[in-house]
């Protein structure tokens, strides 16, 4: 009984998706997507017979993909979900070529690439791992997650992916607020001397509490303690690393991020510019909401692109009034501003361009005023002396 279920809850999810998927298709589309439908039965049902001993169809989804003009269009893929052995699972056809992958062994591979990645930090468990596996007779387009996790039947180990040479891996371990020193780490052996891998990269993350784990939030300077990425190109034999450490200061309603390997900073308190104006908010003049800024120093420690990039949160305190980084040195653009609003309750890029090695900025925070409210405030104090 719970099999029947199982199968009529796959086959019902199914249906749904390719609903919804075939809604925003033209008809022709949807003629092609189910000409591969009818075209792959057989040529499921022969691979089941072939490589399980026989089983059963239970349903055939042809898997779609946004074409250049944002309509959905048929690929030439069809995902069949089949039971074999008491198990349910997917096959995914190409119509095409014919040739037919299955991710029956998927969980279990998985399993051991995740856990030999998270064996290269020896003393710390990482909350989560997650591996991708995409064969490499894959088209770009197609390695979507609709497509991930499929193997050859004969893949049947984490040796066998690394063995057969048609596989590209990434793996993400996650932790949280872990002292850990992520630099210790040999991501080169994570590949075996006689892998024959494509490519593998292996992300290492250290969130700074489970709330920003969590929230999934894509700013890394801001969700993040550290992180370490390794690439290897099985092509080539070249392994590259890249490492990243985020600092944090918070003053006057901002949180303030940034990549301590590319970018020193020094904080102190200041006082604020006492007017200013700027030639993208024509009447308006900016004065200071509090008494105090923040005054920044700073020195670019790596040159390359992105070496000096700030981070921003503006938080609800702020609501309404403008945060603006004024540098002195660059007198063809001395400010930058941003509006304080709902929008930027997520964390802000700064869009600050470091003209020199080191140098110094001030962090304000600012009401913005109509230029002809200050002037008759200034006229009628005029007058009452």
């Amino acid at each position: 009984m719970k099999k029947r279920l199982t199968a009529i809850t796959l086959t019902l999810s199914l249906c749904l998706s390719l609903f919804l998927l075939t809604s925003c298709m033209s008809s022709e589309q949807q003629q092609i997507a189910k000409e591969n439908e009818d075209a792959s039965k057989t040529l499921a049902e022969e691979y089941l017979k072939s490589n399980y001993g026989g089983g059963t169809v239970n349903s055939l989804t042809c898997i779609t993909y946004t074409g250049s003009l944002g309509n959905r269009k048929a690929s030439e893929y069809v995902r069949a979900a089949v039971t074999a052995h008491d198990k349910d699972f997917y096959i995914l056809i190409n119509t095409k070529s014919e040739q037919c992958l299955d991710n029956y062994n998927t969980d279990k591979v998985k399993k051991a690439i995740e856990q030999r990645a998270s064996d290269l930090l020896s003393g710390e468990t990482p909350t989560e791992v997650t591996a991708s596996i995409f064969s490499d007779s894959l088209s770009d387009s197609m390695k979507i997650n609709d497509c991930e996790g499929y193997l050859s039947a004969d893949d049947k180990t984490m040796e066998d992916i690394f063995a057969s040479g048609a596989y590209s891996i990434s793996v993400t371990c996650s932790y949280i607020d872990s002292e850990a020193d992520f630099l210790s780490i040999d991501a080169s052996a994570f590949i075996p001397e006689s892998s024959n891998i494509k490519s593998c990269e292996l992300t290492y993350k250290n969130y700074r509490n489970d709330a920003l784990y969590r929230s999934n939030n894509s700013c890394d300077p801001y969700s993040l303690k550290s992180k370490l990425v390794s690439s290897f190109d099985g092509e080539t034999g070249e392994n590259t690393s890249s490492y990243s450490n985020y600092g944090a200061f918070s003053a006057n309603g901002v949180d303030i991020y940034w990549d301590e390997t590319k970018l020193s900073l020094d904080f102190s308190e200041t006082e604020p510019v006492s007017q200013i104006r700027h030639e993208e908010y024509e009447g308006l003049i900016f004065t200071p909401k509090l008494d105090t800024a923040v005054d920044i120093n700073y020195t670019v420690l790596d040159q390359q692109e992105n070496g000096g990039e700030l981070f921003l949160f503006f938080n609800s305190t702020n609501y309404g009034n403008y945060g603006i980084l004024t540098d002195l040195k660059n007198t063809y653009n001395p400010n930058i501003i941003w509006k304080i609003d709902s929008s930027r309750t997520a964390p802000t890029q700064a869009d600050f361009s470091f003209g020199h090695d080191s140098g110094s900025f001030t962090l304000g925070i600012y009401r913005g005023e109509e230029q002809s409210v200050i002037a008759d405030f200034v006229d009628g104090f005029s007058e009452q002396k």
